[in-house]
């Protein structure tokens, strides 16, 4: 089987989240009419930090590669350390769902891909590369 390579679409629910907590980090300069306490400052600095936390690839990335090779399904995302190689034996099952996939392992952690802002197209083409995967490797 061959790669499949996805970009995740112009809206992405994570860095809305982050808009949000990047204007909440204003909030208590509006709210307070006496001079700010450190808790204050603490407390805008923090939303300040997970707000642009979501916008960076801490988060998540927006490109990803999977790749199904003799025995191993490899999924790599872009601009971060992350890259999972799933091998067959562990494959318990993959659930194909609105929102995302989910690769379910034996013993392990599930494995969870989601398809935010993508095409009809592209969930299409993702949906017949892991059929088509579950077909070949006869899974459920």
């Amino acid at each position: 089987m061959e790669k499949l390579t996805l970009r995740e679409g112009k809206f992405n629910p994570k860095k809305s989240i982050g808009l949000v907590w990047l204007l909440g980090c204003f909030i208590p300069f509006i709210i307070w009419k006496h001079p700010l306490t450190e808790g204050a400052w603490m407390t805008a600095i923090v939303f300040a930090v997970i707000g642009i936390m979501h916008f960076t690839p801490i988060v998540g990335s927006g490109k990803y590669e999977i790749e199904a090779a003799d025995g191993f399904l490899t999924i790599t995302w872009y601009n971060w350390i992350r890259k999972v190689t799933i091998p067959e034996t562990e494959i318990d099952g993959i659930v194909l769902g609105s929102k995302g996939i989910l690769i379910k392992r034996r013993e392990k952690k599930d494995v969870r891909i989601e398809l935010y802002g993508l095409e009809r197209e592209e969930k299409t083409l993702v949906y017949d590369f892991f059929s088509d995967y579950a077909k070949s490797r006869n899974l459920v």
